[in-house]
């Protein structure tokens, strides 16, 4: 990774430059692509291998509404053993991106699940959510139909490589 995208511990919501910080949670089932995404937007590249995630958290500046503004990206585990810390970055969240396999059928379940999980910590639904369909370049593989999408009841649908 080159300097200016360091992995970070940081916890403030406004950096000392003044920028604005969003804090972004990447959830959803193991083995579905959340690492790889998350470190294709951070350093505009694909890791050829990835161990499993537990926790990392990286930090990126970006430009929101045409001001400088930092993301702080904690990429959480999928695997069930690491449920017990869900609830801690739940809290934190100011916005979420949950990612699912079109590969997996049960990864898509599981994003709805996150999604009521989310609602539930928070006790609100007023939280951006985004759902992510990944393995967009397996097609071939494709265990999540199109029309599956129709109605889902997310803020943002995306289908990601």
């Amino acid at each position: 990774m080159d300097g200016e995208n360091d992995s970070i511990s940081s916890s403030s919501s406004v950096p000392s430059s003044g920028s604005r910080e969003y804090k972004i949670v990447m959830l959803g089932a193991g083995g579905v692509g959340k690492s790889a995404m998350t470190m294709q937007f951070i350093s505009h590249r694909f890791p050829d291998y990835h161990d499993p995630t537990i926790e990392d958290a990286y930090k990126t500046q970006v430009r929101i509404d045409d001001d400088p503004a930092y993301l702080d990206i904690l990429d959480t585990a999928g695997q069930a053993e690491f449920t017990a810390m869900r609830d801690q970055y739940m809290r934190g969240g100011e916005g979420f991106i949950i990612c699912y396999s079109i590969t997996d059928h049960r990864s898509f379940q599981e994003a709805a699940e996150f999604k009521e999980l989310i609602y539930h910590v928070r006790h609100t639904y007023d939280i951006p959510i985004v759902l992510v369909g990944n393995k967009t370049d397996l097609e071939e593989y494709r265990q999540v139909r199109k029309f599956y999408l129709v109605n889902v009841p997310f803020a943002i649908v995306v289908q990601a490589l």
